[in-house]
């Protein structure tokens, strides 16, 4: 080959390289550039709490959370980042929103962590928001700030729902097993993914968290469920009045009707108007909302024989609470002949088998003992159902030998 030639080509390949080199050089200050105006670096060895210390403060979408109306009330909370369990508890602040009683609505908290294991991530944002007795309610983040998945990929609207119903279950095993349960990561040799890869066994892991925020999920359930639960429930019991107690035993759910009856159990009735509230529970209150509402009646009531005489009406109009209050006067081995008298003629009412089964396996043992009973379960003889027929011929039958 030429000499002059080769040195001529020995330049050109030369110059590119550079050229290359210098190109390289761009992408990557660049990447770098763009890397800090949307990632945070946690601080080798130390904790996501060292990047809060260092921002830039309070975000619009923080003080937003924090605005106070009219009613509202702000307190701290003590809470230790499920991350770092070890950590000591540090100081959040929450919003109790009120109605215009001073009835508790909801509490509120604004949430800054890190979402990943690699130490480089998009910060998490969000506002948390719980129930009055402490139940994970929803989330909210700020427009721009999505949360990320690996590879800091936004989360789609269908992540968002998924993120939710994972959240909402109270009873998940994102309670019970570690973090190191659900994620791996998904690449050790310098992986810059904002979150980390959900494992490939076991498979239950996989069907409790988002795909690919694993890391997300398993956190976020942690902060909603953990401490901060019982401290906010504290702060309901600080404030407790019989207005609200009342209002919750009118509640369709039934968290805060057992709240309430529980509340009772320990309290009593001091005020006139929650026996009849305790009452009504029996009319529409599920099996455990009942059994929590007769067991305060009758811990609670003076006068046992008006008791029994109110809770008798009430067979037949709840399903759910018809058994558990003829288990009731199962047990009763004596009571005011008013109430027999009253519990047979509910029986024309009762349309389930086994409430009228019970109610006559009841009246059974009184029938000789009352001839007022006795004249009620004859009457039963001309009832259009034939089981009661039968039952009741049984009965009579049964007393005259």
């Amino acid at each position: 080959m030429n000499p002059h030639k080769y040195f001529q080509i020995l330049v050109i390949s030369s110059l590119l390289i550079f050229a290359g080199c210098s190109a390289t050089s761009r992408e990557y200050a660049a990447s770098t550039a763009a890397q800090a105006a949307d990632v945070r670096v946690l601080p080798e060895g130390g904790h996501w709490q060292d990047v809060f210390d260092a921002s830039e403060g309070s975000t619009e979408w923080e003080a937003e959370t924090y605005q106070i109306g009219p009613n509202d009330l702000s307190f701290e909370v003590d809470l230790v980042d499920p991350i770092y369990p070890d950590m000591e508890a540090l100081p959040y602040t929450v919003v109790l929103k009120r109605d215009a009683r001073g009835f508790p609505l909801e509490y509120r908290m604004f949430l800054r962590t890190g979402v990943c294991l690699d130490g480089t991530c998009k910060l998490l944002e969000a506002t948390l928001y719980w129930d009055a007795l402490g139940h994970f309610v929803r989330f909210e983040y700020p427009q721009g700030t999505p949360f990320t998945k690996w590879e800091h990929d936004p989360f789609s609207a269908a992540d968002y729902e998924n993120l939710y119903g994972f959240l909402a279950d109270s009873l998940s095993i994102l309670g019970t097993q570690p973090l190191g349960f659900f994620v791996v990561e998904k690449n050790k040799e310098g992986s810059a993914d904002s979150d980390t890869e959900t494992s490939a066994t076991p498979a239950d892991a996989k069907e409790a968290v988002v795909e690919g925020a694993a890391y997300t999920t398993w956190v976020l359930w942690r902060w909603v469920h953990g401490e901060v639960m019982a401290q906010l429930l504290a702060q309901t019991n600080e404030n407790l009045s019989v207005d609200y107690l009342l209002e919750c035993l009118q509640s369709d759910n039934s968290q805060f009707v057992q709240f309430a009856l529980n509340t009772l159990q320990a309290q009593g009735l001091s005020d006139e108007r929650l026996y009849p509230a305790c009452l009504a529970v029996l009319e529409v209150g599920g099996q455990r909302d009942s059994i929590l509402a007769l067991d305060v009646l009758t811990t609670h009531s003076g006068d046992q024989v008006g008791l029994q005489l109110d809770v008798v009406e009430r067979i037949g109009i709840n399903r759910d609470s018809g058994r558990v209050i003829l288990n009731y006067f199962k047990k009763i081995d004596r009571a005011d002949p008013r109430v027999w008298q009253q519990l047979a003629r509910q029986i024309q009412q009762l349309t389930d088998f086994i409430e009228i089964d019970m109610s006559l396996d009841i009246l059974a043992k009184r029938v000789g003992d009352d001839v007022i009973v006795r004249e009620r379960i004859t009457e039963l003889l001309q009832s259009d159902n034939l089981f009661i027929v039968a039952r009741a011929q049984d009965i009579l039958d049964s007393s005259r030998r």
